[in-house]
C-alpha cells in the first residue's frame, strides 16, 4: 500500500472533486506502488510532484478539464521504447489519463521504471 500522502497533497486532494479526485489519486498510488523511494510534494504550481536524490521534478500529475497527465520530466530520452507518451519538448513527454476511467497500473509502473533507469 502506497505511503501516507504529505500534509499539503492531502488538503491539495482533498478540494478535488468526484472523478477527478479519483482518477488523480489512484494515478497518485500508481506512481508510489511503483517505486516506493519517491518523494512526494507540491510543486510552485500547486501540482502533486515526485522527486528523486537526482532530479527535483521527476514526475508530476497536472489536471486538465476531461483528464489528467502524468508529466514525466525525461521522458523524452525512452520516448522510442514507450509509444504511449505524448508531446513534443526537449525532455518532457506526458500520458493522459481520463477521468471516470481507471488508470493502467502497468502503464504507470512501466514509466517510472523507464524514466528512473535513465
Amino acid at each position: 500500500m502506497p505511503k501516507k500522502a504529505p500534509a499539503e497533497v492531502q488538503a491539495y486532494l482533498s478540494k478535488l472533486a468526484g472523478d477527478r479526485r479519483r482518477t488523480i489519486n489512484e494515478l497518485r498510488n500508481a506512481v508510489l506502488r511503483a517505486n516506493s523511494g519517491l518523494m512526494e510534494s507540491l510543486n510552485p504550481w500547486g501540482y502533486v510532484t515526485f522527486s528523486t536524490p537526482r532530479a527535483r521534478y521527476a514526475f508530476t500529475i497536472v489536471p486538465h478539464e476531461t483528464h489528467a497527465n502524468l508529466q514525466i520530466f525525461n521522458g523524452a530520452s525512452f520516448a522510442g521504447e514507450m509509444p504511449e507518451l505524448e508531446g513534443s519538448g526537449k525532455n518532457l513527454r506526458h500520458v493522459k489519463f481520463a477521468y471516470g476511467k481507471p488508470v493502467d497500473r502497468s502503464l504507470v509502473a512501466r514509466a517510472v521504471r523507464l524514466s528512473l533507469a535513465v
